[in-house]
């Protein structure tokens, strides 16, 4: 992920960002961010898994389930690892 104010390569495992404190900031610019699941990029990487797993359960173990739900779970997890984005903190009024 890059920041959306000074481009910086920021890890998903910073404590900056992995917080519950609103706004997150950016560990480099300190400016705030919104941390959110970008559903293209989650589904360009958990797709092709989800397929290939597929695939794989119906041509060799068409009686065992344990091979899909391998590529599901492994599907999920790289399009959440890779589907998170940043994009500029935008303050919210819910009282208005």
């Amino acid at each position: 992920m890059n920041c959306p104010h000074c481009s910086s390569k920021v890890n998903l495992r910073d404590k900056t960002i992995n917080t519950k404190e609103l706004p997150r900031r950016c560990p480099k610019c300190s400016e705030p961010v919104t941390l959110y699941l970008d559903t293209p990029s989650f589904l360009k990487f958990a797709a092709p898994i989800f397929i290939i797993g597929s695939i794989m359960r119906s041509l060799f173990f068409p009686s065992n389930t344990v091979v899909f739900a391998i590529a599901l779970g492994l599907g999920l997890l790289a399009g959440y690892m890779n589907g998170y984005q940043l994009k500029p903190y935008e303050e919210t009024n819910i009282n208005s």
